[in-house]
């Protein structure tokens, strides 16, 4: 953690002994999931998903042990925002209000969609088209600094296929023109999109 919010953190009670408190995480995890219903929202992407997963007639959403090697959690089936979420880069009063609707679990959607670029950006001080590489994604995966990755993932090992050849293509390319979708619906947002198969 940058040491220039250290003091900023201890003052709103998300410090205890050197160490980022509970509060603190449970904050982060609001603002992420509030995050994801706001894509939700503008992207319709729990809809997308469902239609997506109507068309493969095998069971492809991971499994938790599964998610735990990607260190991922969401309000989704197969997407996921892999960003990292620095709460500690809003203001004070961002923060005293982020910890007030956590309280009443009645965030603005407004209040994340000013501010989520700041908390989701990679490196904060390194330019917006610096390109970075996310934990736990294939290694060719580099995306921009300032971007939201979301990822797709897919387990497709976990029923028995008689012609696994004819699904494993068939579903890449439901894949592929699942993630063209998604890509057409976010022009207005700084969003990658990656899907990851085991």
């Amino acid at each position: 953690m940058n040491n220039k919010y250290i003091n900023k953190l201890i003052s709103l009670g998300l410090i205890e002994n050197n160490q980022k408190n509970k509060l603190y995480y449970e904050l982060k995890n609001y603002y992420k999931q509030s995050l994801e219903k706001y894509l939700d929202k503008i992207l319709n992407l729990s809809i997308i998903e469902n239609e997506f997963l109507s068309k493969i007639n095998y069971h492809i959403i991971p499994s938790n042990e599964f998610l735990k090697k990607y260190e991922v959690s969401s309000i989704w089936k197969i997407f996921y925002l892999k960003n990292e979420f620095f709460i500690e880069r809003l203001s004070n009063d961002e923060l005293i209000y982020l910890k007030e609707k956590y309280a009443t679990k009645s965030i603005d959607e407004d209040f994340i969609k000013k501010t989520y670029l700041k908390v989701t950006k990679y490196y904060e001080d390194y330019p917006d088209n610096y390109y970075v590489h996310y934990s736990n994604t294939y290694e060719d995966t580099y995306v921009m600094n300032n971007s939201l990755l979301l990822v797709i993932i897919v387990d497709i090992f976990q029923s028995k296929i008689d012609n696994f050849k004819e699904f494993y293509f068939d579903t890449i390319t439901k894949l592929t023109k699942l993630q063209d979708e998604i890509k057409q619906r976010a022009k207005d947002f700084s969003l990658e999109i990656i899907y990851m198969i085991n």
